[in-house]
C-alpha cells in the first residue's frame, strides 16, 4: 500500500501539523513530518508568511494500521507554542483537621500582699455589690460563673474582681473590649458609694494578669534606660487602664517622675528623671536657694510648679537675693575697714642710717576715779 503525502500551512508550526493530520487521520507517531518553510510574522502583518509542513505517512501493514478517528476543529483552537508543554502533576491539597477549641485555663490568684491585704470596712458593701452585679451581667449575656472573689489591691487602689466562666472567649470579646465594658459598669455601680471614682478590675482566663506583666518588664527596662541614659523616655501610646497601672506602679519612686502627654488614642505616659530640691514637709512653698550666683528663672519655674503665682514668686525673689547681696557687700566692707585698720597700726619703715622718731604716749587726762586712789 503506497504511502500517502500532503502539504499543510498554518500559522504556525504546530497548527499545519495539527491541520495535516486531520486530513491524513493518523495519528502524530504514525507519520513523519518535516518543516517545508517557519511562519514569519512580518512587521503590522505585512510581509507575514504561514508555516508550511510536509507530512508522510509511515509504512504499516494495512491489517494492523488503526486510522486515527477524525476529530472536529474548533475555532481558535490553535495557539502558537514553541516546542511541547510541559505537564505538572501537582500534589493533592492535604486538607487541615480542625482545630480543636482550647481548654478553659483556670483563673490563678493573685500575689499574696493582695490576698493577704486588709479590707476598709467602707469597701465591704461595695465589693459584695461589685460581685453580684458581675454574676448578675453574665447571666444575662448568657454564661455561667464559678469561684468569683473580690480582692483590694492597696498598692493600685482598685478592686480586683477574679471568676472563672464556661465560654470565655464571649465575656472577654475582641481585645478585651467586652471585659472592659463589663468593668465600666459596674464601676459606675461602685462609685456612688464614694466621693470619687473607684477602678473595679474583672480578670478571668488570667487575661489582664498576663497583659500587667508584660506591662512590668517594658516598665523595668524603660526605667533602667532612663537611668543610664538620663534622658527622657516615653512610652507607646496605651488605653487609660494601662496608663493608670504605670502611674501607680512607680507611685513610689521618688527619683522618677510620671506624667501623660498626648490626646485620644495618641496618649502615652512619659517618665523623667526628679529634680534634687524637695518641698518641706510643714509648708507648701518651694525652698528658696539664696545663692545670688543661681538664675532667678529656674527659681521662679520651680515655684510655679508648686502653684505660686508668678509675680509673687519674682518678687520674693528677688528680695532674698537683694539681701544676699547686701549681706556679701557688708561682710567685703567690713574686711576692707579691717584691713586698713591693722595697716594704720603698724610703724612706718625707718631708712637705713636715719633715727625713727620716738612717738610719745599720749597723755589721758585722769578721772575722778584715778585721783580718788592715787591720794589714797
Amino acid at each position: 500500500m503506497a504511502r500517502r503525502e500532503i502539504t499543510a500551512e498554518g500559522r504556525d508550526v504546530g497548527e499545519a501539523i495539527t491541520k495535516g493530520l486531520h486530513q491524513l487521520g493518523r495519528r502524530r507517531d504514525q507519520v513523519e513530518v518535516s518543516v517545508v518553510q517557519e511562519e514569519k510574522p512580518g512587521f503590522l502583518g505585512i510581509g507575514s508568511k504561514p508555516a508550511i509542513v510536509k507530512i508522510i505517512e509511515k509504512k504499516w501493514d494495512s491489517e494492523n494500521s488503526t486510522p486515527m478517528k477524525p476529530r472536529t476543529l474548533k475555532k481558535n483552537n490553535f495557539k502558537a507554542t514553541k516546542g511541547k508543554k510541559k505537564v505538572v502533576c501537582k500534589p493533592a491539597r492535604l486538607t487541615k483537621a480542625p482545630k480543636e477549641p482550647k481548654e478553659n485555663e483556670p483563673q490563678k490568684l493573685p500575689s499574696l500582699e493582695i490576698q493577704n491585704a486588709v479590707i476598709p470596712e467602707n469597701l465591704k458593701e461595695p465589693m459584695s455589690v461589685a460581685k453580684e452585679s458581675l454574676i448578675k451581667i453574665i447571666e444575662g449575656i448568657g454564661a455561667k460563673t464559678e469561684n468569683v472573689n473580690v480582692w483590694w489591691d492597696q498598692k493600685q487602689e482598685r478592686m480586683l474582681i477574679t471568676f472563672d466562666c464556661d465560654s470565655p472567649a464571649l465575656i472577654i470579646g475582641k481585645e478585651g473590649h467586652t471585659l472592659e465594658a463589663i468593668q465600666y459598669v459596674i464601676t459606675l455601680m461602685v462609685s456612688r458609694y464614694f466621693d470619687n471614682p473607684i477602678s473595679v478590675i474583672c480578670d478571668t482566663q488570667n487575661y489582664w494578669r498576663k497583659l500587667e506583666d508584660k506591662v512590668n518588664d517594658e516598665i523595668e527596662r524603660a526605667v533602667k534606660m532612663l537611668m543610664r541614659t538620663k534622658k527622657t523616655y516615653r512610652f507607646r501610646p496605651m488605653s487609660a487602664q494601662r496608663r493608670r497601672y504605670i502611674h501607680r506602679y512607680l507611685v513610689d519612686r521618688t527619683d522618677i517622675s510620671t506624667a501623660s502627654e498626648g490626646e485620644g488614642k495618641w496618649r502615652k505616659v512619659v517618665l523623667r528623671l526628679q529634680t534634687t530640691q524637695t518641698m518641706p514637709a510643714d509648708n507648701n512653698t518651694p525652698v528658696v536657694n539664696t545663692n545670688p550666683q543661681e538664675s532667678i528663672t529656674s527659681q521662679i519655674n520651680q515655684a510655679v510648679s508648686y502653684g505660686q503665682d508668678t509675680q509673687e514668686a519674682l518678687r520674693k525673689m528677688q528680695e532674698e537675693q537683694a539681701k544676699a547681696a547686701m549681706a556679701a557687700e557688708e561682710a567685703s566692707e567690713a574686711v576692707s575697714v579691717q584691713t586698713e585698720v591693722s595697716a594704720s597700726n603698724e610703724p612706718a619703715p625707718v631708712a637705713t642710717g636715719e633715727v625713727a622718731p620716738v612717738q610719745e604716749a599720749p597723755v589721758q587726762e585722769a578721772t575722778t576715779a584715778d585721783t580718788i586712789t592715787e591720794q589714797k
